[in-house]
């Protein structure tokens, strides 16, 4: 008899687990996504001469932030920064709004520019800054703005310099202003 209530029991429960490992098979971003900031990564290495040091994401409801930090040996002032950046990200914004593996599982579409957090680390400006106006070190885009600072030798920290949403930057780089 316990025997029977076993099988009968397994017989019921097979389908349910065959049905959740598939839809968990489904619903799980994580390998898209690394596909993704792969063929990402190499494509900002290759155009741009970036350094990628780290990448990220978060998952809450499918991919809903995408997360990049970029190296690169330049020393720029704001406008070209704001261009080396603005060029970076509307590539990859590009990317992932055709990525056919990763558009199922972002949790909006397109993904709005508040998902992106993009640090742009430009380290030859810790060295000689006097060929450039106002040296930037740091660009990061986070919240949907742009944060530009310079490196402060006596205090050893960055130095907020200037900021704009990243609408003002795109129309700028875009030649609109």
């Amino acid at each position: 008899m316990r025997v029977l209530r076993f099988v009968a029991l397994a017989v019921l429960l097979m389908p349910l687990a065959t049905l959740t490992s598939s839809w968990t098979n489904r619903s799980d971003p994580t390998r898209p996504f690394n596909r993704f900031l792969s063929r990402a990564t190499k494509m900002l290495e290759r155009r741009h001469g970036y350094q990628v040091s780290a990448t990220g994401g978060s998952f809450v409801g499918g991919v809903s932030q995408i997360i990049l930090s970029l190296n690169k040996d330049h020393q720029l002032g704001i406008n070209g920064a704001r261009r080396e950046l603005i060029t970076a990200v509307e590539e990859l914004r590009k990317a992932v709004a055709t990525d056919s593996q990763l558009k199922p599982y972002l949790a909006k579409d397109p993904l709005p520019i508040d998902c992106f957090k993009i640090f742009l680390n430009l380290r030859s400006c810790y060295e000689d800054t006097s060929t450039v106006e106002f040296p930037v070190a740091l660009v990061t885009l986070a919240r949907g703005s742009l944060y530009y600072s310079s490196w402060d030798y006596p205090t050893e920290r960055f130095t907020d310099i200037h900021s704009e949403t990243y609408e003002e930057a795109l129309r700028i780089v875009s030649g609109g202003e």
